[in-house]
């Protein structure tokens, strides 16, 4: 049976004739119940491993990375054949994934956080970074934007998208969380709203990793404006789950490969 999926994509990157990507919607797999149905991880189950051949037929790549995401700023760079053979082995952790070779589709995995795509058109360098708040706040947007360098990328050459992720209306956090950036810098409060609940917040995860781009120098920012709590046809969403089905939900996945 033909599975029809039907990633979002950017004019930014759709545009160009050497790289091809995607930001997947839950639409389109074979996953069952709370996970259906195009749910992707690393745990690679029967209907996992199914659902990442039909993600992988539509790229036309036998190759699919995707690392175990642990929350962190750890970047995996993916530049020889012995490192892709290494990793079909075993699955490392991180949080983003850099490569500079053809036909090696390479991605995150999303329920909330942000899934950012980046490409240089240059050097025909690209990555894809999974950044939840943790990530965000511990620089894995920086560490991806270095590992980029070290293949050769200009930072002034690079594209970046962001995808569909928990917005602002949709965050509510409490004051503990909100410290936390403003022990960081207290700049940061601009990122916060006040809720209806007392000693709540609304908070702007988007806003803030592009704040952390542009603080980059990455200045060719693009957003698909999608909110994945709100848009319960198409995206997961923990935050939804946990208000609904004690946080038990799939992951959708974000990728992007050289052609």
């Amino acid at each position: 049976m033909t599975r029809v999926i039907t990633p979002i994509t950017h004019s930014k990157l759709e545009n160009t004739n050497y790289l091809k990507h995607g930001f997947f919607t839950k639409i389109g797999g074979i996953s069952k119940e709370l996970f259906e149905s195009l749910h992707i991880n690393s745990n690679n189950t029967k209907e996992v491993l199914q659902n990442k051949k039909i993600i992988s037929n539509h790229f036309d790549t036998e190759f699919l990375f995707l690392p175990k995401i642990i929350h962190s700023s750890k970047v995996i760079i993916l530049d020889s054949i012995h490192k892709i053979t290494q990793f079909k082995n075993s699955i490392p952790e991180g949080d983003a994934v850099v490569t500079n070779m053809q036909n090696i589709l390479i991605g995150i995995t999303t329920a909330d956080c942000v899934p950012i795509l980046f490409a240089d058109q240059n050097k025909k360098i690209i990555a894809a970074t999974h950044a939840g708040w943790q990530g965000a706040l511990g620089e894995v947007l920086k560490n991806t934007i270095q590992a980029m360098e070290k293949l050769g990328s200009n930072r002034d050459n690079i594209i970046a998208i962001i995808g569909p992720c928990i917005r602002q209306q949709s965050y509510e956090v409490a004051v503990s969380f909100k410290n936390n950036f403003l022990e960081q810098d207290q700049h940061n409060t601009k990122f916060f709203i006040n809720s209806t609940k007392p000693n709540h917040y609304m908070f702007d995860l988007a806003g803030y990793v592009r704040k952390k781009l542009e603080n980059s120098n990455i200045l060719n920012i693009n957003d698909v404006n999608l909110d994945t709590y709100t848009e319960a046809d198409l995206f997961f969403s923990y935050r939804r789950a946990c208000h609904k089905t004690n946080g038990i939900c799939g992951r959708q996945f974000s990728g992007i490969m050289i052609l």
